[in-house]
């Protein structure tokens, strides 16, 4: 349900590489499978068994959304700013 989520988190990764933003690049990279989707794989099924597994993967790309929602956003901002670009 929420794999069409990746596309954009693959593209604000982009983003941020071609911007020369390394760090927030890497953290975008990383922040899906490594971050959010290890952890959420080894407690979820503690309390849910085999769905806890399956429940990881969406809460996963959902977590890895946001995050990439929120530094691209701020980023954005930062580029009009900088471009002198108003509302």
């Amino acid at each position: 349900m929420t794999y069409f989520l990746a596309g954009f988190q693959i593209t604000g990764s982009s983003m941020f590489q071609a911007l020369g933003k390394a760090r927030a690049s890497l953290i975008l990279s990383l922040s899906r499978q490594v971050i959010f989707l290890i952890p959420f794989l080894v407690v979820l099924p503690r309390f849910f068994n085999l769905q806890g597994i399956w429940y990881s993967f969406p809460i996963a790309d959902t977590l890895a959304f946001l995050v990439t929602f929120f530094l691209v956003s701020k980023q954005l901002k930062v580029l009009k700013v900088e471009r002198g670009i108003s509302k």
